[in-house]
This record gives C-alpha cells, structure tokens and sequence, in this order.
C-alpha cells in the first residue's frame, strides 16, 4: 500500500465502536510507520455522533501526535480525494513533509497571492486549488495562534 500510495481511511470512533479496536490495538501506527498513506474519517454521524474534529483530538490525544502531523494528516485527505487535476505536493513529497510543486515553490498560500505560474497550475487544477485554499487556511490559523507551526 505505501509503494502504490494507497490510503487508509481511519475512523477511529468507529473503529472502537463497531470492531473494538482502539489505542495501542488500532493499526494506526504501523500504517505510519509503513508509510503507508493515513487520512482520518468519520462513519455516519447519525450513527456516530462523532464529527472530524473529534478524530483529530483522539488522534492527539491517543498517540500524541504534533500539530504538525495532524497537519500532514489533513493534507493526505486532499492528497488522496476524489478531485480532478494535479495536485500541490510534488511527487513523493508527503513522505518529506510536502514540498511543492515546482511552479508554485516560492508562494506561500495565505500570505501572499500565487505567482503568476503558480495561479496558472491552480487555475488548471481543482485539487491543487483545493489544497493551496487548505494552506492559506493553516497559515490564517497559525497567525491567529500566535506561529503556533
């Protein structure tokens, strides 16, 4: 699954609810440690009653994950949708703490607009504008949070 890039939905809330499974017994490290592409899920709310937010505390709280790895687990979500065009990240870089692609290396979403090759691989990609959008968002955030990176 790592060398083909092949994500693993996590609904951890679920996963305890319905399997059983949770904390040290969850494979959820091991995928980390695998490589193996992770992103946080939820099953039906009304089932659940659990929202996204609630995964990503869990997360934090269970294994004691930085902001930062919450971060790249936001990131995988977008990586790996469903959306059309390419992406942000280049090629291999979640493994390296996603760098972007070439036209857009010198931009900083969030802080100032896309350089005009940058707006142009944007403009031609639905994913890579999702994703650039998701940016400017963490970097709102971390102004508001005082550089919390």
């Amino acid at each position: 699954m790592a060398r083909r890039g092949v994500a693993v939905e996590v609904p951890f809330s679920s996963n305890k609810q319905i399997l059983g499974v949770a904390g040290d017994d969850h494979p959820f490290n091991a995928y980390r440690r695998h490589g193996v592409p992770v992103v946080l899920a939820t099953d039906d709310p009304g089932v659940s009653r659990i929202d996204i937010s609630h995964e990503y505390q869990y997360a934090r709280a269970t294994y004691g994950l930085s902001y930062t790895e919450l971060k790249d687990l936001a990131r995988a979500s977008l990586e790996h949708a469903f959306l059309d065009g390419d992406s942000l990240w280049a090629a291999g870089s979640a493994r390296t703490g996603y760098r972007p692609v070439r036209a857009c290396a010198g931009s900083q979403p969030g802080i100032a607009p896309p350089a005009p090759a940058c707006a142009r691989h944007l403009a031609d990609n639905a994913k890579a504008a999702a994703e650039w959008r998701q940016e400017a968002a963490f970097a709102g955030f971390e102004r508001r949070q005082g550089g919390a990176r």
